[in-house]
Formats: C-alpha cells, sequence, structure tokens
C-alpha cells in the first residue's frame, strides 16, 4: 500500500528508500518521494522529521491521486 506524507499544507507520495553517494563515496539514505510532477530526494531522518504520515483512505490521498490521473 503506497504511503503519503504532508509537509506545508503539501501532499507528497513515497516512492522509495535509496542510498545516495557523496562526493567522498560516503552512502547517505535518503527516500525518494513526488509531489506528483518532480521526484524529490531527503535525508531519512529529516523526512521523518518534518513528513506527517496521512490515512490512504484520506480525502487528501483522493484528491492527490485524482491530479495524477488528470
Amino acid at each position: 500500500m503506497p504511503e503519503y506524507y504532508k509537509y506545508k499544507n503539501n501532499i507528497y507520495k513515497l516512492i522509495d528508500h535509496a542510498q545516495h553517494k557523496t562526493s567522498g563515496s560516503e552512502d547517505i539514505p535518503v527516500v525518494v518521494y513526488t509531489d506528483g510532477n518532480i521526484l524529490y530526494t531527503r535525508n531519512v531522518s529529516e523526512f521523518y522529521e518534518r513528513f506527517t504520515q496521512i490515512p490512504h483512505d484520506s480525502l487528501e490521498v483522493a484528491v492527490f491521486e485524482l491530479k495524477l490521473k488528470t
């Protein structure tokens, strides 16, 4: 089941967790998420501190998914 999160009154869909390699060859865990148009990445701990998970059956999620289909 997809996970949805809210941040600053915007809804985002969690895509996956991944590793981002820095120029110093260090792997940093990141979250990949989208607003329906753009893919974003953010440090995992920062993501879960700032974003609030919302129920997948909420009206906000239904509106988000409808926007994707149009």
